[in-house]
């Protein structure tokens, strides 16, 4: 992972210049707010070079040519002028610990803490992308699922991984309005995650091209941790690719259940969101188990039962391996996270002693991650067709 990019030149790391906190000074009387004032430069640069059209967030206040009086630069928003100076007026003082986020197309995302307590000259430097052919700007936003209202001051990240490693990561705070932009991602597939306490975090995969215009819009919807939503799906026999009726389906967190129709259809309300196993039972089959990842929105689920047997049943996945850890027997303790093409965490387990593992998902492409505290992380990308499975995906985890 690149180390954080950009600094603060100023007094203290945490610098802002023409705070007003006395009561009674801000726009409205009797309410204390602050003025930023402050300027973008490139990073390293002697004389000073100034950045123009510098998208700035202060405490959830966007810097914009209308606060300044004239109009300069593109993007979401264009918060510094040719010379790189920027004015945020006014602040709300709800809070003294706030964060910036400063982004432009072409370099590369800076992002800190400030304490509005704190004065002394803001100068931010930003760092040049290496090539800008190969990075991009991504813009977007975050709202609460349910209400549909801006989640403001939240972190977001945009997370490029390579062999199951972050090789790159950058991050910025949304503004009031939820928007956020992250500038200078290497291009190609990139995670974008949003994440705040309370709530489930919403993650997104995207192809990052080069520039600002070539990237979509990605919008982040958040749940909150008690959002409990309804999941469907459909029940069948794994021998028969049958219907199954009458099975009953129910999770490890509610005692709420529900039974399957005649064409082994479900549909169970009430199910909160988050890490679940999801319980299916019918006299003549083996029980089922199966760990998910419930989110606010979920695809139909695929439950597949065995006919019940003397033996002891045999796992039936759809997609499964076994993991050993170089230089000893035990591969217990090895996290397996399993991701669907479109970066949501479907399935999440930890080995047992022999490393053995597996999933049981419909139809698609997933990528499968192993990964041990010690040791380098190991994934691959499985394609599986209807009625289909793949065993023998393997991992050796090597220190």
């Amino acid at each position: 992972m690149r180390p954080p990019t950009g600094r603060v030149l100023a007094w203290t790391l945490s610098a802002l210049a023409g705070l007003c906190v006395l009561t009674g000074c801000g726009p409205r009387e009797f309410e204390p707010y602050a003025i930023a004032v402050g300027k973008v430069i490139v990073e390293g640069s002697d004389p000073a070079e100034p950045v123009a059209g510098a998208d700035v967030v202060l405490a959830g206040v966007r810097a914009t040519p209308e606060m300044r009086g004239e109009a300069v630069g593109t993007g979401l928003a264009a918060g510094t002028a040719d010379d790189g100076s920027f004015v945020i007026n006014p602040i709300p003082l709800t809070r003294l610990d706030v964060f910036i986020s400063v982004s432009r197309d072409g370099y590369r995302t800076f992002d800190t803490d400030l304490n509005l307590q704190k004065s002394g000259d803001l100068t931010i430097e930003l760092t040049v992308v290496e090539d800008e052919l190969q990075a991009g700007t991504i813009n977007g936003s975050t709202v609460d699922f349910e209400t549909g209202e801006p989640l403001a001051q939240i972190e977001v990240k945009a997370i490029v991984e390579s062999g199951g490693l972050v090789v790159d990561e950058q991050k910025a705070h949304t503004a009031l309005d939820g928007l956020f932009q992250i500038s200078g991602i290497p291009v190609g597939e990139a995670v974008i995650q949003a994440s705040i306490e309370g709530y489930i975090p919403a993650r997104e995969t995207v192809l990052v091209l080069p520039s600002q215009a070539s990237n979509r819009f990605v919008e982040l919807q958040l749940a909150p941790g008690t959002l409990r939503v309804t999941l469907a799906g459909r029940v069948f026999d794994i021998e028969t690719q049958e219907p199954v009726e009458g099975a009953i389906i129910g999770t490890d967190e509610s005692t709420d259940t529900t039974v399957s129709s005649a064409d082994g259809t479900f549909e169970l309300p009430g199910v909160l969101v988050g890490d679940r196993i999801i319980n299916a039972s019918r006299p003549g089959y083996d029980p089922l188990f199966l760990t998910i990842v419930v989110l606010a929105e979920n695809a139909p689920l695929e439950l597949g039962m065995a006919p019940a047997s003397d033996d002891p049943p045999v796992p039936v996945f759809t997609i499964g391996g076994t993991i050993t850890v170089q230089s000893t027997t035990d591969a217990s303790g090895v996290s397996v996270v399993l991701v669907n093409s479109g970066g949501d965490v479907v399935g999440r387990l930890t080995t047992e002693s022999n490393g053995r593992y597996g999933f049981f998902v419909p139809a698609g492409t997933y990528t499968v991650r192993a990964t041990l505290p010690g040791f380098g992380a190991q994934e691959a990308t499985v394609s599986i067709l209807p009625g289909e499975s793949r065993d023998g995906v393997d991992f050796t985890l090597v220190p």
